[in-house]
């Protein structure tokens, strides 16, 4: 069999794809004192977690256990100023789950995670989208990359599901209650989160953008790319994008119908006399 450095990124995937022949990776793992070295405690929580996993999945705590500041004995590791839910859906992922979060300021159970990465729970829209968000934050904190590409598919998921649910309007009341999601999930993406957003903001401008005729004299649409700035850039862009690629469009053809319209030449022969 062969060897996969457990610190290589890509392995990562393979390693948890094997789950069930890894002992630690079992979600019957999670949380348990089962052979636990060591104890996270963050927002007045505490998890019961193995260095070996913590350090395969996440570069922070890779380094962190590799320091020589860290006393090799530790036992408790503090974490502060991250969102409860999110910090508690890495660990999960950790151990071959995905935490969905319950939208609220209760304890984290072991029944509000699915095992498997990629099914969706019964949240809203709106508290699942948010916290995808506040979990992409957290992974690119915590260098968790693998994670930041589950995530990454689960939001473009949770948009397309968003869309889908507000298709057709019904009323000024449903455009009210979707650009008041989009203008949510804009402020915590575009103010709030840090680090590698990029195709986050892309799979949500794509999404705004979709609607952008049918929202355009909503109030609550011209309030929102008033307040996020930046998230207006991205919407200009995409729409200067689609203008040139309908006008490239156009040009293309009116130079084949104009081309189709053009009278034939008309051979004829000619004689010569010698």
């Amino acid at each position: 069999m062969a060897y996969l450095d457990p610190w290589n990124e890509k392995a990562q995937y393979v390693l948890l794809s094997m789950n069930k022949r890894r002992v630690l990776t079992s979600n019957s793992y999670f949380n348990n004192p089962k052979f636990s070295d060591i104890t996270i405690h963050f927002s007045g929580h505490e998890v019961k977690a193995h260095k070996v996993n913590l350090a395969s999945h996440s570069g922070y705590f890779r380094k962190m256990f590799e320091s020589e500041s860290l006393d090799g004995s530790a036992k408790d590791i503090y974490l502060y100023e991250d969102d409860m839910e999110a910090v508690f859906g890495m660990l999960a992922y950790f151990y071959g789950c995905l935490y969905h979060g319950q939208g609220s300021r209760g304890e984290p159970s072991i029944s509000a995670y699915t095992t498997g990465v990629g099914r969706i729970s019964g949240k809203t829209h709106r508290e699942h989208l948010k916290y995808l968000l506040k979990l992409h934050g957290v992974a690119d904190k915590y260098g968790v990359s693998a994670l930041m590409r589950v995530i990454k598919d689960e939001f473009e998921k949770g948009a397309q599901q968003l869309q889908a649910r507000y298709t057709p309007f019904g009323n000024e009341r449903c455009a009210d209650e979707l650009v008041s999601i989009f203008a949510q999930l804009a402020t915590l993406l575009y103010h709030s989160l840090g680090g590698a957003t990029d195709e986050l903001r892309r799979v949500l401008a794509e999404a705004v953008h979709e609607r952008t005729l049918e929202l355009v004299d909503n109030e609550k649409y011209r309030r929102m790319v008033r307040d996020v700035p930046e998230f207006s850039v991205d919407l200009l862009e995409l729409a200067t994008s689609a203008m040139k690629n309908l006008g490239l469009q156009v040009t293309k053809t009116a130079v084949a119908q104009n081309a189709s319209s053009r009278p034939q030449p008309v051979l004829r022969k000619v004689y010569y006399n010698n």
